[in-house]
C-alpha cells in the first residue's frame, strides 16, 4: 500500500501545468481548425478565486475504480498567460489505500501557444528533473464504444524537491510526471514531434490540428517509486480510454 501524503504535496504540481506562451508566435492567416480526439461535457469549471470560468470541460471520469475524484480550479496566472479559448480538465483522484493522482488535460483552440512541453516550468516550480523516458502504456479495452486495447507511448519524468516543513524539517517528495499529445487524428509523446506534424498539416492540408497536452501526476516517498509507477500506468491504462475519443484510439491500433 502507499503510504498517504499530505494532500499538498499533489497540490505543489498544479503549477507545472498549463504555463504555455513561451516565445511561439500566434497562428497567423485563416487556416481551417481542425478537430480534437477528446471527449468534452458541460461542467462548471471554477478558477482559484471561486468564479466559474467556463461550463465546457473535457470530460475526465468522476471516478477510476475505487478512486473517486473531485474537481482542481484553474489558477489565474494560466487564466492570464493561456489563449482565452483555450479548454481544460482537471481532477485529483484518491483510492481508499492513499493513492493518488492529478489528471490534468489542456486543449487549445485557434492559439496554439496552450500547449507547450513540461520541461519549461518544472524546474521553476522547484522540481529536479532526473530521468527522461519514453514508456509504453496499455490502454484498457472499452466495449461500449468498440475500442479494442492497445498500446501508446508517453513521456515519464522522475523528479524530485526538497520541501521545508513547518517544523523546519527538510523532507524529499519524489514524483512522477508522465504526459503525451493527442489531436483529432495523432498521437504522440514527443514534444519536436508534434510541433512538426502540426507544422505538416498547416503547410499541406491548410488545417490547424486541435491539439491537447495529456498529464499525470502523482508523488511518493523515496523507496515508493516502483509501486508508484505501477499504480499510475494502471490508472492511465483504465481512465485515459474514458475520455479520449474512440474513434482516435480506433486509428492508432490502425
Amino acid at each position: 500500500m502507499i503510504k498517504k501524503q499530505p494532500y499538498w504535496t499533489l497540490g505543489i504540481g498544479l503549477g507545472l501545468i498549463a504555463l504555455t506562451a513561451l516565445g511561439l508566435h500566434k497562428v497567423q492567416g485563416s487556416h481551417q481548425l481542425g478537430d480534437h480526439g477528446l471527449k468534452l461535457a458541460e461542467r462548471p469549471l471554477e478558477s482559484d478565486s471561486g468564479n466559474v470560468v467556463t461550463n465546457l470541460v473535457v470530460a475526465l471520469p468522476f471516478s477510476v475504480g475505487e478512486a473517486i475524484s473531485k474537481p482542481l480550479p484553474i489558477s489565474q496566472v494560466e487564466l492570464d498567460w493561456l489563449p482565452k479559448d483555450t479548454l481544460f480538465g482537471r481532477r485529483i483522484y484518491e483510492a481508499p489505500d492513499g493513492f493518488e493522482s492529478m489528471i490534468s488535460v489542456v486543449l487549445m483552440g485557434r492559439d496554439r501557444t496552450s500547449i507547450h512541453k513540461p520541461q519549461y516550468c518544472l524546474p521553476g516550480q522547484g522540481w529536479v528533473i532526473e530521468s527522461t523516458e519514453e514508456i509504453p502504456i496499455q490502454l484498457s479495452s472499452n466495449p461500449e464504444s468498440g475500442t479494442p486495447e492497445q498500446e501508446i507511448k508517453a513521456m515519464k519524468l522522475g523528479m524530485k524537491r526538497t520541501v521545508t516543513l513547518e517544523n523546519g524539517q527538510e523532507m524529499t517528495v519524489l514524483g512522477y510526471f508522465i504526459y503525451w499529445f493527442v489531436s483529432g487524428d495523432q498521437i504522440t509523446s514527443d514534444h519536436r514531434e508534434r510541433m512538426y506534424l502540426m507544422a505538416k498539416d498547416l503547410l499541406f492540408e491548410g488545417v490547424l490540428k486541435r491539439w491537447a497536452y495529456v498529464a499525470y501526476f502523482s508523488t511518493c516517498y523515496p523507496g515508493q517509486e516502483e509501486e508508484l509507477l505501477k499504480r499510475m500506468t494502471t490508472f492511465i491504462g483504465r481512465s485515459a480510454p474514458e475520455f479520449l475519443k474512440p474513434e482516435l484510439l480506433k486509428q492508432e491500433r490502425d
